[in-house]
């Protein structure tokens, strides 16, 4: 029971869950500390704190029992005072402002002070944001377009040129694993580490598609094999293709000499 229990004749409060808040802490504890409504006009009429004391001391609800199973009273104090208990549906910087404002008069919150302070919070907090949006920020940026394929079909990577910082060149298990699959150094030399990782992704997911392998797809495209056909077929499939190839004396396949899987 936190938000909106706004209850003055409860007079007991279990604190169920631990809080690093303070102002959670103290509104939890508020929810039995406030005073009942019979007596709330007496007590902001009251010349002092001894005086308001005495009016709670002889109402019907005098005292109030806190059980603390969970140790949040080890952490925060008890101590409130009446903008502590007045200001359970305020924020902390509302609170803040009010008893910095009472200091300067006659040390008494009330609930007019309360909503006069949450004004001013609101006015600053509207100031801050209107700055903020008068801001302009300028950004740059640039993007490139990575081809996993590019090596297959005789093109270059992005990238243009080997890069140069050891953050971004592929690492050595990425360079075996590129270099076992057929990816040839030269390609490799070119490539950054982000480019790499996707050029292993691409191979692992036509093994496991069972689709041609990447020294497949570019040993086809050598010898007359249209790309697109061969990047989009079984590795079945293409292995009879390349044994067709050997067996036309690894001649280039033009027009009717290929006829697809």
């Amino acid at each position: 029971m936190l938000e909106y229990a706004v209850n003055p004749n409860i007079e007991m409060v279990v604190l169920g869950r631990p809080t690093k808040s303070h102002s959670l802490a103290v509104q939890m504890i508020g929810r039995s500390s406030r005073p009942l409504r019979e007596i709330t006009d007496d007590l902001n009429a009251a010349p002092n704190a001894e005086a308001r004391r005495a009016i709670i001391a002889a109402s019907a609800k005098p005292t109030a029992l806190i059980l603390d199973p969970v140790g949040v009273t080890g952490v925060h104090s008890l101590s409130m005072d009446l903008g502590d208990i007045l200001g359970g549906d305020y924020g902390g910087a509302v609170v803040s402002e009010a008893k910095t404002r009472a200091m300067q008069t006659d040390g008494k919150i009330t609930k007019e002070e309360l909503e006069e302070a949450k004004k001013r919070v609101d006015a600053v907090e509207a100031a801050e944001l209107e700055r903020r949006r008068s801001f302009i920020v300028e950004s740059s940026y640039t993007t490139k377009q990575v081809d996993p394929w590019a090596p297959a079909s005789g093109g270059t990577h992005a990238s243009g040129a080997p890069p140069k910082k050891k953050h971004e060149v592929p690492t050595p298990a990425q360079v075996a694993f590129l270099l076992k699959r057929k990816v040839p150094q030269s390609d490799i030399d070119m490539m950054t580490f982000g480019e790499a990782g996707r050029m292993m992704g691409e191979i692992k997911r036509r093994w496991k598609l069972k689709l041609a392998s990447l020294a497949q797809v570019q040993l086809m495209v050598k010898y007359g094999v249209p790309e697109d056909h061969a990047k989009v077929m079984a590795r079945e499939d293409a292995k009879r293709t390349i044994d067709a190839i050997v067996k036309n004396g690894w001649r280039p396949i033009h027009g009717d000499a290929y006829e697809g899987p």
